[in-house]
């Protein structure tokens, strides 16, 4: 696949390669791709969020960090990041 980038796009890819963040090019879009789906994933959780408060279906302050820290902690457990 080829793709055109932005000049100033195609200077921060040259730029993030000189610096060893990335093998190549494949590596970084791979990465790039990755953060985007986790952003839809968050929006997607955001707006089920808010729809459950616009119902009123909240949950205590105290359950949805302990929800939270279990969520994190197995996340690390299955190596991934939190």
């Amino acid at each position: 696949m080829n793709i055109r980038l932005e000049p100033e796009h195609e200077e921060m890819v040259r730029a993030l390669l000189e610096q060893g963040e990335y093998q190549n090019e494949s590596e970084l879009i791979g990465d790039a791709i990755r953060l985007l789906k986790s952003r839809t994933r968050l929006r997607e959780a955001l707006a089920t969020a808010l729809a459950e408060s616009d119902r009123g279906e909240l949950i205590e302050e105290d359950v949805m960090f302990a929800e939270l820290r279990e969520r994190v902690l197995n996340r690390s457990d299955d190596g991934e990041s939190p």
